[in-house]
């Protein structure tokens, strides 16, 4: 942190200064890359979980967002913006007692979505006030099948699980550092190649 502080060039342009700002971010992507096995994809850092899932779902060219009911408010408030801005429909998915998303009643809603559109589902990996988790990889496996994008918000899963983003098969997860004992107020979006997402902030191209 006193490293960090003491760097002030903008790592996103090309003068000298931020070549040191550069070098810190890069690093940090670097070893995110490897600790999550996120190299087919990008990370880009944020103030916080929240806005990683605000920018995942604002962000989304999605006409149809499926959601568990049991998400974090940043997520649930950006799925309700978002229909209320957009238009987009949204969805809960079924869960059982445990809030967690019953497989085979969530497969039936994908049989019957054909005319929604473009779908998102977002689903998280670990409930954080319950500590239920959700079968991630099935889920991804399952809306593939039906050519629908999946956000995890991981935030709560990052201290407690071994994530390996390949493995999964996400397309966009969320993170936040002050989770694993780093600093409060950055957090992380990772988003797989060949996935995009609109501006959600709009100014310059610097994280």
């Amino acid at each position: 942190m006193i490293k960090a502080m003491e760097v002030y060039g903008n790592p996103s342009s090309g003068y000298t200064l931020s070549d040191s700002s550069r070098q810190i971010l890069e690093g940090c992507r670097q070893a995110l890359s490897e600790h999550l096995n996120g190299f087919d994809g990008r990370f880009i850092f944020t103030s916080g979980g929240s806005e990683a899932n605000t920018m995942a779902i604002s962000g989304s060219f999605a006409d149809t967002i499926f959601y568990n009911p049991t998400e974090h408010d940043s997520t649930i408030n950006a799925i309700e913006d978002s229909h209320y801005r957009n238009g987009t429909t949204i969805m809960k998915l079924p869960i059982d007692a445990d809030g967690i998303i019953n497989i085979e009643k969530y497969k039936e809603m994908l049989d019957n979505a054909s005319e929604l559109g473009s779908i998102l589902i977002s689903v998280m990996m670990v409930n954080n006030e319950t500590g239920a988790r959700n079968d991630i990889k099935t889920i991804c496996e399952i809306a593939h099948q039906y050519g629908c994008a999946v956000h995890c918000d991981m935030v709560q899963a990052l201290p407690h699980c071994q994530i390996d983003l390949d493995d999964l098969d996400v397309d966009y997860a969320t993170f936040s550092a002050h989770k694993i004992g780093g600093p409060k107020g950055i957090g992380a979006l990772w988003i797989r190649n060949g996935y995009d997402l609109r501006s959600t902030i709009f100014g310059g191209k610097q994280e």
